[in-house]
């Protein structure tokens, strides 16, 4: 069984996609989303449930799981002055100045004077806020968060304090100038970096000197939310998603929608110009008419895959662990379709499988695939997303990525057919000069 000299540059496991470099207090752009305000309505916004009030605080719910990765939220918690507060003996006193303070992964952590009011740092951490101020009177706004690398920095940031590293915030609690609202904005403007998807975990910090401040100015403007959330929806609504493996180390770098590339990838007859991957990565294809060709995305692993009852896989990788028949996570030559699966290297990048571009996946020197991924949303410079990720494993014990790519598409440039097959000549047509 031939084994193809596949030129890798990297040794071992595959480098992560590089991201922005995270500081706790970058200069923050003016951004597009404001907090929301108080009073208590409930609504939709696009596909959006939106509940807001003084108790319940503002909550988006997206009623399409589909849309995006969802790794948890953040919550504001903001207490007017008067605030009946109660302490950990249970005794009550009002608030003189109110009180802000963030929601975190099922925790309520704020910063005031600390219990001796005397030693900074750690001991100025509150984590009991929620429970001690009268939520009656306590404005709350929940945001979404879609990126991962956001949600890490974030919890990072609060182990970091709770371990007495306050390198990137005061460690002295001062009314003016180190207050609560500076003690949550370090927090939100986290946010700003590894943000991945536009900037859509992105977090405005609070305005206003005094927490009666910041609730004079959680002034939401819903028209501007729904703009923006109805964006992304568009934005994912026209993407299609086929499983990619990077054959060289290197990463997947892909090709932009720009009317030159047409795939019909929701095998509807109609051929749409498409995002595309240059030729030093492969789509994991099934060629099920075995016509020698992939004709559209049902051939590909991705949202247009058919599963096994006759429904459409949700993504390539929920396509692929269909055939995984032994139900142990991996798909290699212990599951029967192994020898039926193919790579297709697009090497002249003209969406059309041309002669010596299949190549079978039994001989092409991977062992396995894990089926077991991560969400990452990481959209490339050529609007493409990649948008799930997994590894694959090569006899020589190399371990490059396997990527869901979710191609941007745009269903409004088409094409009634594709060029007629022919070959072009100077195409390389064996898998090792395929590779660049």
């Amino acid at each position: 069984m031939p084994v193809f000299p596949f030129p890798f540059k990297p040794s071992g496991p595959m480098s992560p996609i590089t991201t922005k470099p995270w500081s706790p207090f970058p200069s923050l752009p003016s951004g597009p989303m404001s907090p929301i305000p108080s009073g208590h309505s409930y609504g939709f916004i696009g596909a959006y449930d939106v509940m807001r009030g003084k108790s319940s605080g503002t909550y988006f719910n997206k009623t399409d799981a589909d849309l995006l990765p969802y790794h948890g939220g953040i919550t504001i918690k903001v207490a007017p002055s008067g605030t009946e507060y109660t302490n950990a003996a249970g005794v009550v006193s009002k608030s003189p100045f109110g009180h802000a303070w963030v929601e975190f992964q099922g925790e309520s952590i704020g910063w005031g004077l600390g219990d001796n009011k005397k030693v900074g740092g750690v001991d100025n951490l509150t984590f009991r806020d929620s429970m001690a101020y009268d939520p009656s009177k306590v404005v709350s706004v929940t945001y979404p968060l879609y990126s991962e690398p956001v949600v890490g920095n974030i919890e990072r940031y609060i182990s970091e304090l709770k371990n007495s590293n306050f390198s990137g915030f005061k460690k002295d609690y001062n009314l003016l100038t180190n207050n609560c609202i500076d003690f949550v904005n370090s927090i939100l403007e986290i946010t700003e970096y590894d943000n991945e998807l536009h900037y859509l975990d992105y977090i405005q910090p609070l305005h206003g000197l005094t927490p009666d401040g910041v609730i004079r100015l959680l002034d939401l403007d819903l028209n501007q939310v729904k703009e923006i959330i109805e964006q992304h929806i568009d934005e994912f609504e026209n993407k299609e998603t086929p499983l990619v493996i990077d054959l060289t180390g290197d990463g997947i770098t892909t090709i932009p929608e720009n009317g030159n590339l047409f795939f019909d990838h929701d095998n509807n007859g109609i051929i749409e110009s498409s995002g595309w991957i240059e030729s030093s990565s492969a789509f994991l294809v099934w060629d099920k008419n075995k016509d020698g060709k992939i004709n559209n995305g049902s051939e590909l692993f991705g949202n247009n895959s058919i599963l096994k009852n006759g429904n459409k896989a949700d993504n390539g990788f929920t396509a692929l662990a269909d055939l995984d028949d032994n139900g142990d996570g991996i798909f290699d030559q212990n599951d029967s379709l192994w020898h039926s699966l193919e790579l297709w290297i697009d090497a002249n990048r003209d969406a059309i499988t041309d002669s010596g571009e299949l190549h079978k996946l039994s001989e092409s020197g991977i062992s396995s695939i894990n089926l077991a991924y991560k969400e990452d949303g990481f959209k490339d410079v050529n609007g493409n997303i990649h948008g799930l990720e997994s590894t694959v494993n090569w006899d020589n014990g190399n371990v490059t990525q396997i990527v869901d790519v979710y191609f941007a598409v745009n269903k409004n440039n088409t094409i009634d057919s594709v060029t007629p097959y022919v070959d072009i000549i100077g195409v390389n047509e064996t898998l090792s000069e395929a590779i660049l």
